[in-house]
């Protein structure tokens, strides 16, 4: 009996072990945004909207991320020296293209109100509480597809927030479009980078 446990015991380690050294190999298939110094031709589909709010202009939304797509620059990692010369072409047709970015907006929020926001501390919670400033919040689901093979590359819910006291709901529309978009770029680099 003692020989079948150490046995056991043996066999779940080794399971263990290659489980590990597997999972260490697979290679991040955004990584070509760390490694690459190429321009990578990228297809922005057009915005799809399930959160019931039509006032959205989802065309500013997909120039926003068109935009900071287009406009991102290249950087050096501080400690390896390597600089990420990643470059993203814009293309009108997605035949044309070597990515695609997907959004879905589930849900966008205008209010006069600001929520209590989750503050530690009596002081900061009662100030937050008696401030009267307004509020747009609009949530998202973004995807990265490979066009040549229909690869699921990167898929995340992204939320942006803005708080103004004087921001009327028209203005929030295009100030939460540009938000969402810087959050989609830090988002998939910081995913990117962290995958490495």
């Amino acid at each position: 009996m003692r020989v079948l446990n150490l046995f056991l015991v043996f066999l779940f380690a080794i399971s263990l072990l290659c489980s590990t050294y597997v999972y260490a190999e697979r290679k991040d298939p955004m990584a070509f945004l760390i490694d690459s110094d190429s321009v990578i031709k990228t297809y922005v589909a057009d915005i799809k909207n399930s959160s019931g709010n039509n006032k959205i202009d989802l065309k500013d939304l997909k120039d926003a991320l068109e935009n900071v797509l287009a406009s991102r620059p290249p950087r050096k990692f501080e400690f390896s020296g390597r600089g990420n010369r990643t470059k993203f072409k814009i293309v009108e047709n997605p035949s044309e293209a070597d990515i695609a970015v997907n959004t879905l907006i589930t849900e966008y929020l205008w209010t006069e109100d600001d929520p209590v926001d989750m503050i530690v501390g009596v002081p900061s919670i009662a100030y937050d509480a008696l401030t009267k400033e307004n509020y747009a919040r609009m949530q998202v689901v973004m995807t990265v597809n490979d066009t040549k093979s229909g690869m699921l590359l990167w898929e995340d819910s992204l939320k942006a927030t803005i708080t103004d006291k004087t921001m009327a709901e028209k203005e929030s529309y295009d100030r939460i479009n540009e938000r969402i978009a810087k959050v989609f770029i830090r988002e998939l680099f910081k995913r990117s980078e962290m995958g490495r």
